[in-house]
Protein backbone atom coordinates (compact mmCIF):
# COMPACT_ATOMS: atom_id res chain seq x y z
CA UNK A 1 0.00 0.00 0.00
CA UNK A 2 1.34 3.25 -0.92
CA UNK A 3 0.73 6.33 1.25
CA UNK A 4 -0.77 9.46 0.49
CA UNK A 5 1.94 11.55 2.12
CA UNK A 6 4.20 10.04 -1.18
CA UNK A 7 2.42 11.88 -3.99
CA UNK A 8 5.24 10.74 -6.40
CA UNK A 9 4.65 7.44 -5.81
CA UNK A 10 0.77 7.08 -5.63
CA UNK A 11 0.73 8.63 -9.17
CA UNK A 12 2.84 5.62 -10.16
CA UNK A 13 0.58 3.67 -8.99
CA UNK A 14 -2.33 5.28 -10.28
CA UNK A 15 -1.42 5.46 -13.48
CA UNK A 16 -0.33 1.69 -13.87
CA UNK A 17 -3.58 0.43 -12.22
CA UNK A 18 -5.98 2.74 -13.73
CA UNK A 19 -4.46 3.36 -17.32
CA UNK A 20 -2.04 0.03 -17.32
CA UNK A 21 0.36 2.56 -18.58
CA UNK A 22 3.87 3.42 -17.24
CA UNK A 23 6.01 6.98 -18.50
CA UNK A 24 8.13 9.34 -17.01
CA UNK A 25 6.38 11.84 -14.68
CA UNK A 26 6.68 15.61 -14.13
CA UNK A 27 5.04 17.16 -11.19
CA UNK A 28 4.02 20.56 -12.05
CA UNK A 29 1.88 21.92 -9.43
CA UNK A 30 0.16 21.36 -5.86
CA UNK A 31 -2.80 23.50 -6.32
CA UNK A 32 -5.11 24.08 -2.92
CA UNK A 33 -8.40 22.34 -3.43
CA UNK A 34 -10.06 24.93 -0.87
CA UNK A 35 -8.77 28.16 0.49
CA UNK A 36 -9.62 26.98 3.51
CA UNK A 37 -8.28 23.46 4.02
CA UNK A 38 -4.63 21.72 3.74
CA UNK A 39 -5.85 19.42 1.07
CA UNK A 40 -3.73 19.50 -2.74
CA UNK A 41 -4.33 18.54 -5.77
CA UNK A 42 -1.06 17.03 -7.18
CA UNK A 43 -0.72 17.84 -10.85
CA UNK A 44 1.61 15.62 -13.09
CA UNK A 45 2.08 14.49 -16.58
CA UNK A 46 3.22 11.86 -18.16
CA UNK A 47 5.34 10.97 -20.96
CA UNK A 48 7.81 8.38 -22.85
CA UNK A 49 4.89 6.01 -21.70
CA UNK A 50 4.18 2.17 -22.82
CA UNK A 51 1.50 0.15 -22.09
CA UNK A 52 2.56 -2.73 -19.74
CA UNK A 53 -0.70 -4.43 -18.28
CA UNK A 54 -4.20 -3.95 -18.30
CA UNK A 55 -5.86 -1.97 -16.13
CA UNK A 56 -6.71 -2.97 -12.76
CA UNK A 57 -9.81 -0.68 -11.90
CA UNK A 58 -11.56 -0.81 -7.94
CA UNK A 59 -15.37 -1.52 -8.38
CA UNK A 60 -16.41 2.12 -8.05
CA UNK A 61 -13.86 3.63 -11.00
CA UNK A 62 -15.04 3.11 -14.73
CA UNK A 63 -12.30 4.90 -16.50
CA UNK A 64 -11.55 4.42 -20.18
CA UNK A 65 -8.53 5.02 -21.77
CA UNK A 66 -8.30 6.62 -25.34
CA UNK A 67 -5.55 8.12 -27.35
CA UNK A 68 -5.37 11.05 -29.15
CA UNK A 69 -3.76 12.73 -31.71
CA UNK A 70 -2.22 16.08 -30.62
CA UNK A 71 -4.50 18.27 -32.16
CA UNK A 72 -7.49 16.28 -30.75
CA UNK A 73 -6.41 16.41 -26.83
CA UNK A 74 -5.65 20.35 -27.76
CA UNK A 75 -9.25 20.77 -28.72
CA UNK A 76 -10.81 18.75 -26.16
CA UNK A 77 -9.11 21.05 -23.48
CA UNK A 78 -10.01 24.34 -24.98
CA UNK A 79 -13.42 23.63 -25.46
CA UNK A 80 -13.62 21.91 -21.58
CA UNK A 81 -14.37 18.44 -22.37
CA UNK A 82 -13.45 16.98 -19.55
CA UNK A 83 -14.08 17.40 -15.89
CA UNK A 84 -9.96 17.73 -15.69
CA UNK A 85 -9.47 20.85 -18.35
CA UNK A 86 -7.97 22.66 -15.86
CA UNK A 87 -5.48 20.38 -14.87
CA UNK A 88 -4.90 19.15 -18.18
CA UNK A 89 -4.00 23.09 -20.15
CA UNK A 90 -1.72 23.37 -16.98
CA UNK A 91 0.19 20.39 -17.76
CA UNK A 92 -0.09 21.14 -21.96
CA UNK A 93 1.87 24.41 -21.34
CA UNK A 94 4.24 22.81 -19.34
CA UNK A 95 4.85 20.20 -21.59
CA UNK A 96 5.48 23.16 -24.48
CA UNK A 97 7.84 24.70 -22.16
CA UNK A 98 9.81 21.31 -21.10
CA UNK A 99 9.99 20.57 -24.88
CA UNK A 100 7.99 17.27 -24.36
CA UNK A 101 5.47 18.50 -27.29
CA UNK A 102 5.95 21.82 -29.35
CA UNK A 103 3.52 24.37 -29.73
Amino acid sequence: EVSDKDPDKRMELELLEETGYTGKLKKIAAIPLSPYGTRVNHVYYAYDCKKVAEQDLDETEFIEVKLFEKEEMKQLLIEAQSPSCTQGLLAWEWMIKDGVISA
